[in-house]
């Protein structure tokens, strides 16, 4: 029986446990900081199957339903206070000692981000040169004037180093509609020349596709690798038909397949649709039939929204061969990947803040928000590269934790926040009357929000 499944959801687990741990840990420690009592520090929600007690009564415990995490604290609005246990209550304490307690959890979950990303880069950081492979013809990237071997160096006049960069660049422009400048850099006759290109964008990825690359006409060079498999999805059309790992892709319909990118563009282009295949495997010619399954993906076409469907088969490349214009590995100093640890942080801290501005705003569709049955496919396939992207992801998820946190949304650590600045403001608390209606407000948008993550995660999973 096959068990490789697992992987989804136990580092789903481990990672979604450790950042709700060290967000926890953020409140525990500044409330034991200014003497309030922890009554619990709890991992998940409901019931407790492990749980232990401190010397100062405070109950650990590790929840059944492992979507987040609490820490209680003695709070005479609920509980009973004891006369010896008055100046431990949370309510007895400072506005400030109370704001800093609720943006602790955020505050370390950003700072832990820092360090993730320390030991990530003193493992080696593997970059991808954002170097362009092809061009499709009649795209935006060709009306723009950009070339086969181009390497984009700025958008927007914003430096760009990789492709992972050039990203996280699209993401700050989302929604964007005119002329977007970017800068490449080309080699005419052996001499290096800088240009600049303008890129003729509508509402920029503010429909749901498959990539803004692909919705450019633009194909990275690591692409360009043969059509050598390297990895077969259990159970997908190329599992039942036959393909194997190291198999070498010749022809789909008696044409001609040469790169990687001629494999994935003619499959995704006949959903559906049986194709002849030639595989080359240990010298011997294999050929059958395959029949890729659809997917549906969710597009907008001139202001309306449409469905388009591509065809996937389930197969992988091999792994990035030792080219350094296709990979550049990066090594870094105890002091260099500190330093890379903060810049990365606060470039990916902003980024998630623009990301939420921008759904708010509606330059990015709601399409972007994903639940929890996403964050574990994320979390398992980054497991299966190894314990660099596992560290990437954990670090990313640190942030986003962090960050959506602070949102002044009741029941967030960011509205209790809210509550205690309308207090220093006012000089005196916001009545419990204002603060209910406040919360049922959150409680409608979290479960909105909750209803609309799931909802995304079940389109994707049974697309």
């Amino acid at each position: 029986m096959d068990f490789s499944w697992l992987i989804y959801p136990v580092s789903f687990l481990v990672i979604l446990g450790i950042v709700v741990t060290i967000h926890e840990l953020g409140h525990f420690l500044v409330a034991r900081y200014f003497g309030i009592k922890v009554i619990r520090f709890s991992v998940g929600f409901g019931k407790p199957f492990y749980s232990r007690y401190d010397k100062h009564g405070t109950e650990f415990c590790v929840c059944s339903i492992p979507l987040g995490g609490y820490v209680r604290l003695l709070d005479s609005r609920q509980d009973d206070v004891a006369e010896h246990e008055v100046d431990q209550d949370f309510t007895q304490k400072s506005p400030w000692a109370r704001l800093a307690v609720y943006a602790a959890g955020p505050a370390i979950n950003i700072a832990f981000a820092v360090f993730v990303f320390a030991a990530y880069a003193m493992l080696g950081v593997t970059q991808l040169p954002a170097v362009v492979g092809l061009v499709e013809k009649n795209s935006i990237a060709e009306a723009a004037g950009l070339l086969p071997s181009d390497e984009i160096i700025a958008i927007a006049g914003k430096p760009v180093t990789s492709w992972e960069t050039v990203s996280f660049q699209f993401i700050e422009e989302a929604g964007y509609t005119g002329q977007m400048p970017i800068d490449i850099k080309r080699q005419v006759e052996s001499v290096s020349q800088v240009k600049t290109l303008k890129l003729n964008v509508e509402n920029f990825m503010r429909a749901s596709v498959e990539s803004p690359l692909e919705s450019l006409g633009i194909t990275p060079k690591v692409y360009l690798r043969p059509a050598i498999i390297g990895q077969v999805r259990a159970d997908d059309p190329a599992d039942q038909a036959g393909w194997q790992a190291n198999d070498k892709v010749l022809s789909l319909n008696d044409q001609p397949v040469e790169y990687w990118t001629d494999l994935y563009r003619y499959v995704r282009d006949n959903p559906a649709q049986d194709i002849k295949f030639v595989l080359e495997r240990d010298g011997q010619l294999v050929e059958g039939f395959v029949t890729p399954k659809t997917l549906e993906i969710p597009e907008q076409v001139n202001g309306e929204p449409q469905v388009r469907k591509v065809g996937q088969i389930g197969v992988g490349p091999q792994s990035i061969e030792d080219d350094p214009t296709l990979v550049r590995q990066v090594e870094y100093s105890l002091l260099q990947a500190m330093l890379y640890g903060l810049e990365q942080t606060w470039e990916r801290t902003r980024l998630v803040v623009i990301s939420i501005g921008k759904l708010i705003t509606g330059a990015l569709a709601l399409d972007n928000v994903t639940g929890p049955v996403t964050i574990a496919e994320i979390a398992g396939k980054t497991a299966q590269v190894g314990i660099s992207s596992s560290l990437n992801f954990l670090a990313y998820l640190s942030i986003s934790l962090g960050v959506f946190n602070l949102l002044p949304v009741p029941m967030l650590d960011g509205g209790h926040i809210a509550f205690i600045i309308a207090e220093l403001v006012r000089g005196k608390p916001v009545s419990m009357h204002w603060q209910q209606k406040y919360m049922m407000v959150g409680v409608a948008l979290l479960g909105s929000l909750m209803m609309l993550a799931l909802f995304n995660d079940v389109t994707r999973l049974f697309s």
